[in-house]
């Protein structure tokens, strides 16, 4: 099990780890019908591709333990690589909120495509995260208790960045 502990096992484990979280914390188990599966993902990758930059700005700046300072950078390149591996794919041409914008429509269509169109919409949805953490993560505990999710703050904000983009 020790190997389990060695990058990148332990920035696997974060990733997902955060991912549940996420899905805990947005109350899942007060939407059973969950008619907007595919937000509650966004916000998930959101908190997985959050958490590794987070946790790898923290410990280069207070390693939690004794050498935690030289793998301060392996979360945060894992999560770099993962945003680069999904811009490169080729499946998004031209700004991300527009696409995004553009096929809201197919979110519940196609697991493969959703898939994509989730990860585009995240990691066009960090650095809003990033710049106001509380104000964001306040929203994602609602995002079950509201009547109309697709009405959130990412339709106004896939809005604004395509019309400025």
């Amino acid at each position: 099990a020790g190997h389990l502990l060695h990058f990148p096992f332990r920035c696997q484990f974060v990733f997902q780890f955060a991912h549940e979280l996420v899905h805990i914390l947005s109350g899942y188990y007060l939407n059973q019908k969950n008619d907007h599966k595919w937000l509650e993902e966004v916000m998930c990758e959101v908190g997985s591709l959050f958490t590794l930059r987070a946790i790898g700005s923290m410990w280069e700046r207070f390693p939690p333990v004794q050498g935690g300072r030289q793998y301060a950078k392996n979360f945060a390149s894992y999560a770099e690589d993962r945003i680069r591996a999904d811009r490169e794919s080729g499946i998004v041409e031209g700004p991300a909120a527009l696409f995004v914008r553009e096929n809201l429509d197919d979110l519940g269509a196609s697991p493969v495509r959703s898939r994509r169109i989730q990860v585009c919409a995240a990691i066009e949805l960090l650095p809003l995260f990033e710049t106001n953490p509380a104000a964001c993560w306040r929203a994602v505990t609602m995002l079950n208790r509201w009547r109309n999710p697709r009405m959130l703050l990412w339709r106004r904000h896939a809005r604004s960045r395509a019309e400025s983009g």
